[in-house]
């Protein structure tokens, strides 16, 4: 160190303890300054991300998904092994047309969509 350095250092130091901050004290106003601007960081940080959020999102969409897919292979194989069979004594054609079109739309309210079966029956009716 230079004497200009060390008269430096003498004067702020002197000027410090007039004003009544010494080492210790100046060290609990340093730490003082860093926790709130740390906590003040976090804060922003969680404010920003919203990390709940983001994470409730990719958990429902992750379960709307798998629960598709599930409910989609039941009911392919639940169709796959279903044979429809209409045995008609008096044919009646407004009786019998109303009928097949409500199992067609008995059979896509179970899908949610249009089936290869549905479509049959509703180009059977035309």
């Amino acid at each position: 160190m230079t004497v200009e350095q060390i008269e430096l250092r003498k004067i702020l130091s002197q000027m410090l303890a007039d004003n009544g901050v010494n080492r210790e004290s100046l060290k609990g106003m340093v730490n003082e300054v860093l926790d709130e601007k740390i906590e003040k960081a976090v804060r922003q940080v969680i404010n920003e991300s919203n990390v709940t959020g983001i994470v409730n999102g990719k958990v429902d969409k992750i379960s709307r998904y798998v629960i598709e897919d599930e409910v989609t292979n039941k009911v392919r194989r639940v169709l796959n092994c279903t044979s429809l069979s209409i045995n008609c004594r008096e044919p009646e054609p407004q009786v019998f047309r109303k009928l097949l079109e409500q199992a067609a739309e008995e059979i896509e309210n179970l899908c949610g969509k249009e089936t290869e079966l549905s479509e049959s029956i509703r180009r059977q009716l035309k």
